[in-house]
Parts: C-alpha cells; structure tokens; sequence
C-alpha cells in the first residue's frame, strides 16, 4: 500500500536543457519519462510546467531519484522529493539549469 495517492498527468517536465513527461505526482514524489539516463541516487533540481487559473505556472523541485526503468526508447525515473515551490515560468527556466 502507498503512502501517499497518485495522481496520473502529462506534463512536461525540464531538467536543465533536457525536456521529459511527468507520469504521475504523489505529495512526496514525481514519476517521469525521459530519453536521458539519470543515475540512481543523484540529488537533482527540476520543473514542472502546468496551466493555472493564473497562467502558467511551474514547480521548482529538488529531489533524490529513488528507481530508474529502462524503456525501449526513454528511461522512467521516480524521485522522491525533498523540496517543492510554485513560480511563474520565466523564473523557472533560469532556474531549472543546475541539475547532475
């Protein structure tokens, strides 16, 4: 049984210059696909981009990847996260570049 619930969504999802699809959220982690090998406890900084009420809005998250899974054309990665805050895009984009 799971801690937390899943949520099933598509959104996109970037890594510093490399771009991917969110699968699934829970309050403690995200699960993505990507076409980039990502090792497995790596700290990494992400966002997540989504329409708001308000605009588009993004998640910036810091997280430790906790799975990885080969696919026949990309890798799905699960992360547990350690950190989580909203932000406008523009800020995101500057932001989102330092990753591992």
């Amino acid at each position: 049984m799971r801690k937390h619930e899943r949520i099933h969504v598509t959104l996109p999802i970037r890594l510093g210059n490399r771009i991917g699809v969110v699968r699934n959220v829970s309050e403690s982690g995200v699960y993505f696909e990507i076409k980039h090998e990502i090792d497995l406890a790596d700290e990494i900084n992400f966002a997540i981009e989504m329409s708001t009420s308000v605009g588009l809005m993004g998640l910036k998250c810091k997280g430790i990847v906790v799975r990885m899974e080969r696919k026949v054309d990309r890798i799905g990665i699960a992360v547990c996260l350690l950190s989580s805050e909203f932000e406008s895009t523009d800020q995101l984009i500057d932001r989102s570049t330092n990753h591992h």
